[in-house]
């Protein structure tokens, strides 16, 4: 391979890496990105009395919002951090308003891969809150060991999200209440700056190549 060729595999490369990183999905139903909890199917010791120690650091309210966070606070004294749905709750959903509307490409949770795992992971959205399109639903979730995903294949705008789990299975499964840690929607990152730049130098350097190697043919 001649030096002309080489540089234009080096911008071929540029460009595919590139491209890569303009595939990678940034979660946006996190608290730091305006998310909120707005309601669920039910949640456990809302109307009985705590176990394990009672209620810490707020309690009920910090479970909610440990599904939004990566560094969630216990909220029962044994330190548990899960939202945990009431015992009987064949449903198990909840809905998280997010910041703002987005173009969602995927949805995912995370969960005990033992303890009250949920029996199914499926996922809901809308516009207004009240009118929700279902989009897909994965039995077994715990199959990807304590945390699922849904790819949507095309970008679905919305604004709520309702996150279905079902009943509890595994250790203290049904009539227990499923426990779920984090709950998030992604979008497609926006490419920074400098990969907009190797972008730019794989386009160029794609086209330098085509350029040279129309030249050599003729020559020839």
């Amino acid at each position: 391979m001649n030096i002309k060729s080489a540089v234009g595999a080096i911008f071929l490369a540029l460009s595919v890496s590139a491209g890569a990183a303009q595939a990678s999905t940034v979660n946006v139903a996190l608290s730091s990105a305006g998310a909120s909890f707005v309601s669920a199917t039910s949640q456990i010791f809302s109307s009985d009395p705590a176990c394990c120690g009672g209620f810490i650091n707020g309690g009920l309210t910090t479970a909610q919002n440990n599904l939004l966070t990566t560094t969630p606070t216990a909220w029962l004294a044994n330190g548990d951090t899960r939202f945990i749905f009431g015992n009987n709750d064949p449903i198990s959903s909840l809905i998280i308003k997010l910041g703002s509307i987005s173009d969602l490409v995927s949805f995912g949770a995370t969960f005990s891969s033992t303890d009250r795992v949920p029996s199914l992971f499926g996922v809901a959205t809308s516009l207004n809150g009240s009118l929700f399109t279902p989009f897909g639903v994965i039995a077994n979730p715990n199959g990807s060991g304590g945390g699922s995903s849904l790819l949507t294949g095309a970008p679905v705008s919305a604004l709520y999200v309702e996150y279905f789990f079902g009943p509890a299975t595994g250790d203290n499964g049904f009539p227990n209440g499923a426990g779920v840690s984090e709950v998030f929607a992604s979008v497609a990152a926006v490419p920074e700056p400098s990969t907009w730049a190797m972008m730019l130098l794989g386009f160029i350097g794609l086209g330098l190549m085509f350029r040279y190697r129309q030249r050599h043919a003729f020559n020839v």
